[in-house]
């Protein structure tokens, strides 16, 4: 996991802070906004765009993600990440999520291994000292979503009104055999989302 989150500082952008605030997340008004066909590739041959695009990389072309909470289950906050694909490929891949708040570093990161053909999920966070527990994640292939349960006590137990702010979205596609670099890679722009209040 901490090699994960290196690669993901290592590749940044920063874009523009906006103030809006979101009470709740939906694939009709998501928290993150991301362009489709805009996948990059590490080998230095730029941007894929089209059709090269739409066959190898759609599982990791990231649309749109956002929060949301359920009333009944007031102590996990959940993310969604909506892409261009879900299906499993001849690749191994990662997709990560970030948020801060009170000067917290969060995670939720979800793996799919393809030697293993095996899904994992992580939660987390980083204060003084890093933190980082198992979870849930739901894969769903007719939506092509992928839903992470965060438990809050995973992630410093937010209270209701705290507000979640520097969100950021990344995927990254790695090669069928044992390799810790990615060749490809999709992300948001950094800070371009709406912020979140917790709700619960």
């Amino acid at each position: 996991m901490k090699k994960i989150i290196g690669v993901v500082i290592g590749m940044l952008l920063f874009g523009t802070i906006l103030t809006q605030v979101a009470l709740a997340g939906d694939e009709d008004h998501p928290d993150l906004v991301d362009d489709s066909r805009d996948v990059k590739v590490i080998l230095k041959i730029g941007t894929l765009h089209g059709p090269t695009a739409e066959i190898l990389f759609k599982n990791i072309d990231i649309l749109s993600a956002w929060f949301w909470e359920d009333a009944s289950q007031p102590e996990n906050l959940y993310v969604t990440l909506k892409m261009g694909n879900v299906r499993v490929g001849l690749f191994s891949t990662t997709y990560l999520f970030d948020w801060q708040y009170d000067g917290k570093y969060c995670f939720a990161c979800v793996g799919h291994n393809f030697l293993s053909n095996h899904w994992s999920a992580e939660v987390g966070y980083e204060d003084e000292e890093y933190y980082n527990y198992e979870t849930n994640a739901v894969i769903d292939y007719k939506k092509n979503t992928i839903t992470v349960t965060v438990p809050k006590e995973y992630v410093a137990d937010p209270q209701p009104g705290t507000v979640i702010q520097k969100t950021y979205a990344a995927t990254f596609i790695y090669p069928p055999f044992p390799l810790v670099i990615p060749f490809a890679y999709d992300e948001t722009i950094r800070w371009s989302s709406t912020n979140y209040i917790i709700q619960y």
